[in-house]
């Protein structure tokens, strides 16, 4: 009785995760600086099952996307898909959704090469961002503590 039990409460956690949708607090212009200049990261909502996102490098005068972004809910399941520029055959990534709370959620693709794990927070209107995995036998982490812009 009691396994039952645990995985009712499991399947259970594991519904709620992956229906909530509402990302809405990730909308609007993020920044964060960089040594050579900044990053914007913009963020908009295209519909409940859609947010897009666009990553930018800024040095001066000159902006270059680095990475585009859809979450993106597929058969009631979400995803972080980045296209990341001159990686992956510029072809998407998918990362599964593996916590969603209200003002944060993480993403995980434990096949991918670098990073595994995509980490997003809302804490005190800035957002805290990171991105985590091993690369060869190293556990690597790069945070991007955003501002609103």
């Amino acid at each position: 009785m009691k396994y039952i039990l645990i995985a009712i409460f499991f399947i259970s956690t594991t519904a709620i995760t992956q229906t909530k949708n509402n990302f809405d607090w990730l909308l609007g212009n993020w920044k964060v600086s960089s040594g050579k200049g900044f990053i914007i990261e913009k963020w908009a909502k295209q519909n409940d099952s859609l947010y897009v996102g666009v990553s930018s490098f800024v040095n001066n005068k000159d902006t270059i996307i680095e990475e585009t972004v859809a979450l993106k809910k597929i058969n009631n399941k979400w995803f972080y898909i980045p296209t990341v520029a001159k990686q992956n055959g510029n072809k998407p990534v998918s990362f599964k959704l593996i916590l969603n709370n209200q003002g944060e959620f993480i993403c995980e693709n434990t096949k991918h090469d670098f990073p595994q794990r995509i980490n997003y927070r809302l804490f005190n209107n800035n957002l805290l961002a990171s991105i985590e995995g091993r690369v060869k036998d190293t556990f690597k982490k790069v945070n991007y503590d955003y501002i609103k812009n």
